[in-house]
């Protein structure tokens, strides 16, 4: 007889939000126009030397500094949760290993047969929005909510699939965390990731513009609505923490986990291969001046100058806003990693950061200049990895390529690490999926410079 394996699925029952008074994330000048001059340059006479605060993550703390850490090894699966296959129809269920505790709460999910899923909740169903879980089918597609039956008795959800046609497979753990739609990414342990849940849209509020976001909300991954901006590296920290426990600002070993995983996928190419034409660099062609809403409909990825969002089938392809994150519960779709806005990650230091051979501190470089035998963090290519890069990656990539460029900042020593680019056509291709700038401190906010959340199982 076949043994069903268990899936542990987190729930979060609920999230309890910080109150930051006093911060704002507001400019009080803002610009309805961008320029190159801001894309390339911001103002050194801007910039205070700043002290990196809040150490986070899988950070350790040097004085003075937030560095990277590179651990050797990683669990391979998510956060201690086992992932179940349920890839049979019997009706035994082999005994679970223990739940994943948060926030005082957890769901325990076992998948009994393939059409056929019973969960527990500790503290009872009264407030478990069940319908966010995330079934997936053989082919590891979501199953639809309307072919799904939901019956809850006490502290049990039963979930039937009422189409025959289909078998429940498995279960995505990112599926139902609050604070809007996440996807799942595995880890990577040559970064020092375990497998981890990011927001699939850059982080937003309940405002139209995210320029006028503030910090007595917390950020949620949603189409609608602009990118959360004039936000600090610190207030980003802080807009994340206030999700709740395992909530975080990307960390950059998760940016290059993501950026790693997507860059070696063919769909991610504008030729359909790896290094075949340019990677997808989003909307960055200035064409609107200023960042755009995503779409519920993941097809209709590129916009134009009002941003109407359109197929990138119908228009240039190169400017496609989704990358595909491929993983054990399939090919996950998320938005805006390159172009559109500046992403805070949360590395920050006052010491040494990767230098150019040759090049100019104080502007835009080809990665080609990087000097990839540095062991000077934050990772800002996989190259830096030494015999552990990807044997796909090449060196010579650069901008015509749209892996995008490095701003190093004064001396190449201190600042706070900001990835991904923005909407603006400067002419030189600088936006890209690996495109860092480290020119400021964790103090600075700018109306083109947004974040995004991760979750990883505490």
């Amino acid at each position: 007889m076949n043994v069903l394996a268990s899936v542990f699925l987190i729930f979060l029952l609920a999230c309890s939000s910080r109150d930051f008074t006093g911060l704002n994330s507001k400019s009080s000048s803002q610009s309805a126009n961008s320029s190159a001059t801001e894309h390339s340059a911001i103002k050194n006479n801007e910039l205070e030397n700043a002290q990196a605060k809040n150490i986070t993550d899988a950070e350790t703390e040097v004085p003075g500094d937030r560095v990277y850490k590179e651990n050797s090894e990683t669990e391979s699966d998510f956060g201690g949760i086992t992932i179940g296959n349920g890839q049979n129809d019997k009706d035994e269920i082999e005994d679970a290993s223990e739940p994943i505790l948060v926030i005082g709460s957890y769901l325990t999910c076992n998948i009994i047969t393939s059409s056929e899923v019973v969960c527990t909740a500790d503290n009872g169903m009264q407030n478990v929005d069940y319908q966010n879980i995330k079934l997936l089918d053989e082919n590891l597609n979501e199953i639809p909510l309307e072919e799904l039956d939901f019956v809850v008795a006490g502290n049990e959800l039963k979930i039937t699939l009422n189409n025959p046609a289909k078998k429940i497979t498995s279960i995505d753990p990112c599926g139902s965390l609050g604070g809007g739609s996440w996807v799942h990414v595995p880890g990577n342990s040559k970064y020092g990731t375990s497998d981890f849940c990011v927001m699939k849209f850059e982080a937003k509020c309940s405002q139209a513009d995210g320029q006028d976001c503030t910090l007595d909300e917390s950020p949620i991954s949603k189409p609608e609505s602009t990118a959360w901006r004039n936000i600090s590296q610190n207030q980003a920290m802080q807009a994340c923490q206030s999700l709740g426990t395992g909530y975080q600002l990307v960390s950059n070993q998760q940016w290059m986990t993501m950026a790693t995983n997507i860059a070696g996928q063919g769909q991610n190419w504008t030729g359909g291969a790896v290094g075949s034409g340019s990677l997808l660099s989003g909307h960055s062609d200035s064409s609107p001046p200023n960042p755009c809403p995503a779409h519920t409909d993941d097809s209709l990825n590129v916009v134009e100058g009002d941003c109407t969002n359109l197929s990138s089938a119908n228009d240039d392809l190169v400017e496609q806003r989704t990358h595909t994150v491929s993983g054990p519960f399939g090919q996950n779709v998320i938005w805006d990693l390159s172009g559109n806005a500046w992403e805070w990650t949360s590395f920050s230091t006052s010491g040494a950061k990767p230098a150019l051979v040759g090049g100019d501190p104080n502007g835009w470089n080809e990665f080609t200049l990087l000097n990839a035998g540095s062991s000077t963090s934050p990772y800002l290519l996989p190259s830096q990895l030494g015999q552990d890069a990807p044997t796909w990656w090449n060196d010579s990539w650069g901008s015509s390529q749209a892996i995008g460029q490095y701003y190093p900042g004064p001396d190449f020593v201190g600042g706070s690490l900001m990835r991904g680019g923005y909407w603006l056509d400067d002419g030189v291709n600088v936006t890209g999926l690996f495109t860092a700038s480290m020119e400021t401190n964790p103090d600075f906010s700018f109306w083109t410079l947004g974040f995004r959340c991760t979750y990883t199982n505490p």
